[in-house]
């Protein structure tokens, strides 16, 4: 009811027509994208964190600081670097590093954490300025002073709707995921294989040792070996989710040079 209301009146209270200017309109397919990898990102990691590494709040913290701080540095240097050079080039180099953070992000094992993930959260706080500033120069650069409200309200509601839908096929995706992966990762651990039968006896022998009876101990291996099982198809499947991200930003880079120059 909103769209049609706003698109038959003369005067509409947001002016959706901005959507069909070019560089608008691009610009704000882009946005959608970029929300879905901000807020999508910002969702991911902690939950890994948490739920697999079993960090507490600050240990999340101090991971994410490596992907916030450093945008404090690069929001004037991107700033400064649109004087010099196309926002098209500049958007460009920022998506392939935010996508490509995104991208090494996918080879998550149980074992990466801290550590492992400064490196990618680097990346990523050099190139998420270097999307905000030129992609909201090249989709507004060109909007008429009177239209300024109406292209802002846009701009940042489809950077937010991004975010909202990122979140909820990221959330739903982790949950399909996780059960495919299980399932796969169950077809080969079985009572019939030799590995498996290895493991579990090695887990019993080990909770033997720490005084449980043969019963509780082999119950408290199959529980282990299935916490591992579990373990296993949650990383996998945050593997997953990062690559949908990569590729959703990926996708974006064609689109930047759709759009006219602007000053």
């Amino acid at each position: 009811a909103c769209v049609v209301i706003e698109l038959l009146r003369t005067e509409p209270f947001i002016n959706l027509r901005l959507l069909a200017q070019r560089n608008f309109g691009f610009g704000a397919i882009i946005s959608l994208a970029f929300g879905l990898g901000m807020y999508g990102v910002t969702f991911l990691l902690p939950m890994y964190l948490a739920q697999v590494q079993d960090y507490n709040a600050q240990q999340i913290g101090w991971t994410i600081m490596w992907s916030g701080a450093p945008q404090l540095i690069m929001m004037p240097v991107a700033a400064a670097l649109l004087l010099r050079f196309d926002a098209r080039a500049l958007l460009t180099v920022g998506l392939v590093l935010f996508s490509g953070s995104c991208f090494l992000n996918a080879s998550l094992t149980n074992l990466t954490g801290y550590d492992q993930l400064k490196l990618t959260q680097f990346i990523r706080a050099l190139g998420m300025p270097l999307v905000i500033v030129p992609l909201t120069t090249l989709t507004t650069g060109g909007i008429a002073t009177e239209q300024s409200g109406s292209a802002s309200a846009l701009f940042n509601m489809l950077r937010n709707l991004g975010g909202s839908i990122g979140i909820a096929v990221l959330a739903t995706q982790l949950d399909l995921r996780e059960k495919l992966h299980s399932v796969r990762i169950g077809e080969s651990v079985s009572v019939y294989n030799f590995a498996t039968q290895e493991r579990l006896d090695a887990l019993t022998q080990s909770f033997l040792a720490r005084g449980f009876d043969a019963v509780t101990a082999g119950q408290q291996a199959y529980a282990a070996l299935a916490n591992t099982v579990r373990r296993e198809a949650f990383v996998m499947s945050y593997s997953d989710g990062f690559f949908l991200v990569s590729v959703a930003l990926a996708a974006m880079i064609p689109l930047v040079w759709f759009c006219r120059p602007v000053k």
